[in-house]
C-alpha cells in the first residue's frame, strides 16, 4: 500500500514540475507578442466583450457516468476507487482481482468498449473531453492508461471498427 502512495505522489509531483516548467515567453525571457487580429479581449470579434469559453452544464458533458460505473462494477467486477472529470480529462482509477499485464490489457479493452457505451451525445462528449486517464490497481502493481478520446470518438462514429479500437486501448496501457 505505501509503495502505490509512493508512485501516485511521485507521479503527481513530477506532472507538477514539468508543468512549473513550461511558459510563454520566447528564449530571450520576452513575454509573446499579442495577436494583430486581437482587440484586448480575447475574442476575434470587434465588440470590446470578451466571449467565455463555454462551460458543460454536467460533470460528464455527452457520458452516462452512472451507466459506466455500473458495468465497471457489476458487469466487469472491478472495484472503482476513484471517477472524476478535471478539464478535459476523465480521471478512473479502479482495482481489479486480475494478474498478469496481457490479461489486465485484456481486461483494460472491456474497460474501452464499455467506456464508449456510455457515450450518449457524441458531439458533447468530443468537445469536452480528450482523454480518459486510469490507474489501474492490480495486487502490488500499478498500471495505467492514458487514452486519447479521439479514438473512442472515432468507434462511436463507426469510422473505425471494434478491433482497431480495442488495439487502439491496449496501444495506450503501460506499467508505472
Amino acid at each position: 500500500m505505501d509503495r502505490r502512495k509512493f508512485l501516485l505522489a511521485g507521479s503527481a509531483s513530477l506532472a507538477v514540475a514539468i508543468a512549473g516548467c513550461s511558459d510563454n515567453g520566447d528564449e530571450n525571457g520576452d513575454e509573446p507578442e499579442p495577436d494583430p487580429d486581437e482587440n484586448g479581449d480575447g475574442d476575434d470579434d470587434d465588440n470590446g466583450e470578451a466571449t467565455p469559453a463555454p462551460e458543460p452544464e454536467e460533470d460528464f458533458p455527452g457520458f452516462d457516468e452512472d451507466a459506466f460505473q455500473s458495468a465497471l462494477e457489476d458487469d466487469l467486477g472491478l472495484t472503482v476507487l476513484t471517477f472524476d472529470r478535471s478539464d478535459q480529462r476523465i480521471n478512473l482509477d479502479y482495482e481489479t482481482e486480475t494478474s498478469g499485464e496481457s490479461d489486465l490489457q485484456d481486461e483494460f479493452e472491456e474497460v474501452a468498449i464499455e467506456f464508449a457505451g456510455a457515450v450518449e451525445d457524441v458531439e458533447e462528449f468530443d468537445e469536452f473531453v480528450s482523454s480518459l486517464d486510469t490507474t489501474i490497481e492490480a495486487g502490488d502493481d500499478l498500471y495505467g492508461s492514458d487514452f486519447e478520446t479521439d479514438a473512442t470518438v472515432d468507434y462511436v462514429n463507426e469510422e473505425i471498427d471494434e478491433d482497431e479500437y480495442r488495439e487502439l486501448a491496449r496501444d495506450s496501457f503501460f506499467t508505472f
